[in-house]
């Protein structure tokens, strides 16, 4: 799962994993979830921060998740 990639690999500076976690948290309407994984990603320093949180901010869901 991604989820577990992410435990396990602390030191990979990318966060298109968190994309993917939130996308199917959201899918789920986990919204909650989504939102704390949103805020490990804002808070993080992966080289693809930006990119990753413009990726979310055009997705239906991302208002229920800031």
């Amino acid at each position: 799962s991604f989820v577990m990639a992410v435990e396990k690999n602390h030191d990979y500076p990318f966060g298109f994993l968190y994309f993917n976690i939130i996308q199917i948290l959201a899918e789920k309407q986990d919204y909650q979830s989504a939102k704390i994984w949103f805020s490990k990603l804002k808070n993080s320093s992966f080289q693809d921060k930006n990119e990753v949180i413009a990726r979310l901010k055009t997705q239906a869901f991302y208002l229920k998740i800031i």
